[in-house]
């Protein structure tokens, strides 16, 4: 199942805004550890979002291993815990310790998916406390929008990851404020037809539908969203917006790691002149 998700997930990042590369199963190299990395995503800023798929429950130290690790490096974290290890919905339950800790980390949800027998979609559950009790009720939320990978550093109560991590995530807007409705689930896995030549029929609506609905940004949109700045900025707003974010990212003045803060360093430059040139800016 896990390979299966992996495919979908890497074919759904990399046509997101802001996702130069998505590598499936990426090698050890930069991270060298017992458990893999899963998914592996390039932003065009610069920053690295290494994503793992938990198909077993993990053991406390690795987590926070993992977690430790690739803050240290400046990249991003995000979990994906398999169905089968995570509450039916609107089950009450005692949660364990890791759970908990994956809850805080993800922004008060887990990010699951789909069982098997139907139609891939990423999920996403909040744990609400009952009442005064040591119980809490699972609550699934909508269907993951992916319309953005989010990058950021998130605080962490838990003990077992107890501190400030980096994280990606999907967004935070926090469903389970609405009044609540019958949990998310998607519909049974459609099977394609297969004509009498052996091949799979097309639908040309969906593949309409699919099309209009992500139409891709040109480089001009995706150079101005890397600097910060919306379309109709003059030429001193990107050259001040271009200057602010050069200045953190430096290789000779950035905390990163001089490979890491040289790559965000390139990507600024190359979104700035590509503007530049694009507006006749001398």
């Amino acid at each position: 199942m896990s390979e299966r998700l992996k495919k979908w997930l890497s074919e759904q990042l990399i046509g997101l805004v802001g996702v130069q590369q998505c590598v499936v199963n990426p090698a050890g190299g930069i991270v060298s550890r017992s458990y893999p990395v899963d998914l592996r995503v390039l932003l065009w800023t610069g920053v690295i979002v290494n994503i793992y798929v938990l198909e077993e429950i993990p053991k406390p130290r690795t987590i926070r291993g993992i977690v430790h690790h690739d803050t240290g490096q400046g990249m991003g974290v995000m979990f994906i815990v398999a169905p089968h290890l995570v509450p039916a919905p609107r089950a009450r339950f005692s949660p364990p310790e890791w759970l908990m800790a994956l809850h805080a980390l993800n922004h008060e949800r887990i990010y699951t998916y789909a069982p098997e027998d139907r139609e891939m979609a990423l999920m996403q559950i909040h744990f609400e406390r009952v009442d005064a009790t040591e119980l809490y009720e699972a609550i699934y939320g909508p269907e993951v929008v992916m319309d953005r990978l989010h990058y950021g550093r998130v605080a962490v109560k838990p003990r077992m990851l107890k501190g400030y991590w980096l994280t990606g995530h999907f967004g935070m807007a926090s469903f389970w404020q609405n009044e609540r409705k019958n949990f998310y689930m998607p519909p049974p896995r459609q099977h394609k037809s297969t004509s009498a030549d052996g091949h799979q029929a097309a639908n040309p609506a969906s593949d309409a539908s699919e099309t209009n609905s992500r139409r891709e940004k040109t480089r001009l949109e995706i150079s101005y969203e890397i600097l910060g700045v919306h379309m109709n900025a003059s030429e001193d707003e990107v050259k001040t917006a271009f200057r602010r974010q050069v200045f953190s990212v430096h290789p000779d003045v950035s905390a990163l790691p001089k490979m890491m803060a040289e790559e965000r360093f390139r990507i600024l430059a190359e979104a700035y002149e590509y503007i530049k040139a694009e507006r006749g800016w001398g």
